[in-house]
């Protein structure tokens, strides 16, 4: 498996890099009703930014929708504060071989183990995560949320949550199925195997290759991780939107959630889809400028 990557894309820290002029865009038309569906990146490196053909679909929206909303992101530091630490420590859980490897292991990205030994293995990959994408060079200041902020600060615009940031911290929670050597194990299995490269990722990204980014996540994460962290919220915030949907309307919305939400059968596309709204991809196009 190929989870630590995974986490990037379809939780909190899907990065890219270099200078983008798309990403994956698009546009569910219900009737008279438009919706835009972004897939995002949650942190970014140097130049990285969103299209204008995004900031035009944002600008003419009436709505617009975050996984989280700026006050409910704020809530999720302490949360994860409350639900990711635990009293024993994970070294002391597992073969004492084992707990070197990763220090070792670590160390390369001067991530000391012992500040994570307390966390829950969803935490503990977490917080490797961004670590290791900071040391790369990556940040959240240069991720599509912190850019779509930035838009909305502009033109004073609010958005809209599909959900709350102790809804977003359960299905992690939920995801979690390893036990710590097992957690272990794969974590050094995918530093070895040079699953951190994001150069392939981000190329899908650039590219709009939301097929490519899709088949990844359904080869590399089980049943359960897929249902607890892509499908169940997936169908959760249909649940929310499907009231608004509505054919005589003619007002422009704006979705804006982790590229990894978008495709496969269970994916926003395909359940806007089956209410019968007609999909088309504006992914690395200049259409809209």
């Amino acid at each position: 498996m190929k989870g630590l990557r995974l986490l990037l894309i379809v939780c909190l820290f899907f990065s890219a890099v270099g200078s983008s002029s798309a990403e994956v865009l698009y546009r569910a038309q219900y009737g008279e009703q438009t919706w835009w569906l972004l897939g995002t990146i949650h942190v970014g490196g140097e130049e990285t930014e969103l299209s204008s053909q995004a900031r035009n679909a944002f600008s003419e929206s009436e709505t617009h929708w975050l996984e989280l909303t700026p006050e409910e992101l704020d809530k999720a530091g302490p949360l994860l504060l409350q639900y990711g630490f635990r009293s024993e420590k994970m070294s002391a859980q597992v073969e004492p071989s084992l707990w070197k490897r990763v220090e070792t292991a670590l160390a390369k990205y001067d991530i000391a183990a012992a500040q994570l030994d307390n966390m829950r293995p969803w935490l503990f990959e977490l917080m490797v995560s961004v670590q290791i994408a900071m040391a790369q060079g990556f940040n959240a200041e240069q991720g599509s949320e912190m850019q779509l902020m930035a838009w909305a600060a502009e033109e004073n615009i609010e958005f809209s949550g599909l959900e709350t940031a102790e809804q977003q911290i359960e299905s992690l929670r939920h995801g979690a199925v390893e036990s710590d050597s097992e957690f272990l194990t794969r974590l050094l299995e995918q530093m070895d195997d040079g699953a951190l490269d994001t150069d392939s990722l981000a190329e899908m990204w650039v590219q709009g290759d939301l097929d490519g980014l899709t088949g990844l996540i359904l080869e590399s994460m089980t049943e359960q991780q897929l249902t607890a962290l892509l499908w169940r919220r997936n169908h959760a915030w249909m649940e929310q939107l499907t009231p608004l949907l509505d054919a005589e309307d003619t007002n422009t919305h704006f979705i804006a959630v982790g590229a990894g939400h978008l495709g496969a059968e269970q994916g926003l596309l395909e359940l806007f889809a089956a209410q019968g709204a007609t999909i088309t991809n504006y992914s690395n196009t200049e259409m809209l400028k």
